[in-house]
């Protein structure tokens, strides 16, 4: 996305509306939910949709989606189970 600025006008009740043609390239429609960061660049404003990928590929990039899973979890606490049923019996 080309990087371009325009003014925006701050109402009194301190809201700030994005013009809709940026909403539609950005993807954001009426409702939707956004994220804002603030951080020594500015203010940034990003989509759910992009916030996710973003962090699918940081997890891609670290690993993370290459270690256990949910199932993986599940099973480990099913055989944790099995084993105290087997070391304590039933309760």
């Amino acid at each position: 996305m080309t990087s371009r600025a325009i003014s925006a006008r701050v109402s009194e009740s301190g809201r700030l509306s994005i013009p809709a043609e940026m909403r539609r390239e950005m993807g954001i429609e009426k409702g939707g939910v956004v994220r804002l960061i603030l951080s020594d660049d500015g203010l940034h404003i990003e989509t759910t949709r992009d916030f996710r990928r973003r962090i699918q590929a940081l997890a891609r990039e670290t690993g993370w989606t290459e270690g256990p899973s949910v199932d993986d979890f599940i099973a480990w606490k099913r055989e944790e189970a099995q084993r105290e049923l087997a070391e304590f019996g039933q309760p």
